[in-house]
């Protein structure tokens, strides 16, 4: 009876209304919540709503952007092609071909696995945890961008048929700038001025976090050049005072001393010199001369300490190929009795096995022809401790139709090469002295012979050639470089049989024949190249030319001068030309998803 009275009381009409609602408003909710996450990600905006006060640049639209956490399945031709191809292997028949390839030690592979791992895409959901995470970043970076009031709120587009798309609203309010800026080096022991006049911070400018963290590299660079050795990017502070300010910041950078451990004292930063330069060469077999590593080390004893010369000189030391490992070991501070401290420098080098030999084999295809093909390659490392290197390969290659049938009953035509490459390369510009040249030109000189000969059923062929190459560094900010070869000799003469001379003759093909006839050159290239802008696009420009002035130095070349007037080699005539290319190559930066 009491139960039943319970009922009665809780089906009028008042409590049932109030009781119904509350149910309804419960599932509607946890309804709406199960269909978001069941609904795929269409797309990702993002609204401004005060435009009025400066609006968006690029850059910072660019960096929201970046924030995004979930991403829209990938389209093409309006196609969702990854994510019907993730759906269209089942989970099960993947798990069984990877267990029937496990089971046989391979690793994860198949038309299964690359239809659906490689290929495929998962489906993209709309998550909202995820999407509050992507908008609490994107406050995040606006905060840093001086936007400090900014907020950021995400809702839910279902004006799309298949799926929903997420909008961003964003409010930047006013953005900060910076009222003023102060600095407090006391005990930093920088000079002050030095450290301030190329300042990139500027009264009036927006706020930026960005905008502090290049200020902090500048000036550990700038600290580093003047020789404060001991300075570095810890060491400086930014403050920030925002208190009863309106839409103003008062910048103070603090520059602090060195801590002295077990103390709450900072000392002084002290500006340091180089002091004596050792180099130690105790566990190389053939140490390198003392002219070479002068050239090639940048630091210089009595000069500020350098944190650049010193990255410069284990760069340029590690390029040399008798060298295997470089450590540069600085030992500071030393009373010098000025204000002054003095670093001594030990670089200690370990040599690379001076010689190396390789022999290698591999299969060639030639037109129709295929076959093996041998290389064997010696070099040396450290030719006369100059960090030279000469290097000599030969090569010798087989090739036929049908390899290895030398049978009475099936004789197949085949064709051989003989190959010989010898190259030599050192530091500088022979006979010049090292010394003599400046240490950022980076100089080297390079001689390469090489020699070849094919034997072919139609014709058999010899080619000759010889470079001389200088190249330096023209502009090491730009990596502007300069390669000139000084001279370039080439030589082909080709011995064709009378039934192919007959069949070029048949053809009537001027092109054909040029192709099969001698050729020789006696010429110069000058090429540059240099990169050209902050996005790395590089600009290059060669001029060559062959026969120029051949006939005037060829008594001294020992070159025979014909009736016309040509100058030949080996019977072959040296072609004539000049000819001017040019490369310019443009990067830049396309709008595209990270993955």
């Amino acid at each position: 009876m009491a139960f039943r009275s319970f009922l009665v009381r809780i089906f009028t009409a008042p409590s049932y209304t109030s009781t119904v609602l509350i149910a309804i408003s419960l599932l509607s909710s946890s309804n709406l919540l199960s269909q978001s996450q069941e609904h795929l990600l269409i797309s990702q905006s993002i609204e401004v709503e005060d435009v009025e006060l400066g609006g968006m640049s690029d850059d910072l639209l660019l960096s929201l952007e970046g924030a995004f956490r979930v991403r829209p399945n990938r389209r093409f031709i309006g196609m969702t092609w990854r994510l019907w191809a993730y759906k269209m292997i089942r989970p099960e028949a993947l798990k069984k071909s990877l267990d029937r390839r496990s089971l046989k030690n391979k690793e994860p592979g198949g038309l299964r696995y690359g239809v659906r791992e490689l290929f495929g895409e998962p489906p993209s959901f709309y998550d909202e945890s995820e999407l509050f995470r992507t908008s609490s970043k994107m406050t995040q970076i606006l905060n840093q961008e001086g936007h400090l009031q900014a907020h950021v709120e995400v809702y839910p587009d279902s004006s799309h048929m298949s799926g929903w798309g997420a909008v961003f609203n964003v409010r930047l309010g006013e953005r900060w700038t910076i009222d003023s800026i102060s600095w407090n080096t006391k005990t930093s022991g920088l000079p002050l001025n030095a450290i301030k006049s190329s300042t990139l911070l500027q009264v009036g400018d927006p706020l930026s976090m960005n905008s502090l963290q290049q200020e902090r590299n500048r000036i550990s660079r700038l600290a580093g050049g003047l020789g404060y050795a001991t300075f570095n990017e810890g060491f400086i502070k930014f403050s920030l005072d925002t208190i009863h300010r309106h839409a103003g910041v008062n910048i103070e950078v603090i520059l602090r001393g060195q801590h002295i451990e077990g103390t709450a004292t900072n000392i002084p930063h002290r500006s340091m010199k180089i002091g004596s330069i050792l180099f130690d060469q105790s566990d190389m077999t053939r140490p390198l001369r003392s002219s070479l590593l002068q050239h090639l080390v940048t630091l210089e004893e009595g000069l500020g300490f350098d944190p650049a010369k010193f990255e410069s000189s284990y760069r340029r030391l590690t390029m040399v190929s008798a060298l295997k490992g470089v450590e540069i070991k600085k030992d500071f501070p030393i009373n010098s009795g000025d204000e002054l401290g003095t670093v001594d420098v030990t670089i200690e080098m370990h040599d690379s096995p001076r010689y190396n030999a390789a022999l290698e084999f591999d299969m060639t295809r030639a037109d129709t022809r295929y076959g093996p093909l041998g290389k064997f390659t010696w070099s040396d490392r450290n030719v006369s401790r100059r960090g030279d290197v000469i290097a000599i390969t030969l090569s010798a290659s087989i090739a036929s139709t049908q390899p290895f049938s030398y049978s009475s009953s099936s004789i197949v035509p085949n064709s051989g090469e003989f190959g010989f490459l010898g190259s030599y390369r050192t530091i500088g510009l022979p006979p010049k002295r090292l010394g003599t040249l400046p240490k950022s030109t980076s100089p080297h000189t390079e001689w390469i012979i090489q020699a070849a000969k094919e034997s072919r059923p139609e014709y058999t062929s010899s080619s000759f050639d010889y470079i001389h190459r200088i190249d330096w560094v023209e502009n090491a900010a730009r990596k502007s470089k300069i390669n000139i070869d000084i001279l370039h000799v080439s030589f082909v003469k080709l011995d064709i049989s009378n039934e192919f001379e007959e069949w070029l003759d048949s053809e009537d093909d001027e092109l054909l024949k040029q192709r099969f006839s001698d050729y020789a050159l006696s010429g110069s290239r000058i090429g540059w190249t240099s990169l050209v802008g902050a996005e790395g696009s590089n600009v290059g420009l060669g001029i060559e030319w062959s026969g120029v002035m051949t006939k005037t130095f060829s008594p001294l070349l020992g070159l025979e001068v014909a009736d016309d007037g040509g100058v030949l080699i080996g019977n072959v005539p040296i072609a004539k030309f000049a000819r001017i290319d040019g490369a310019w190559v443009i990067k830049k930066d396309i709008r595209n998803r990270p993955d």
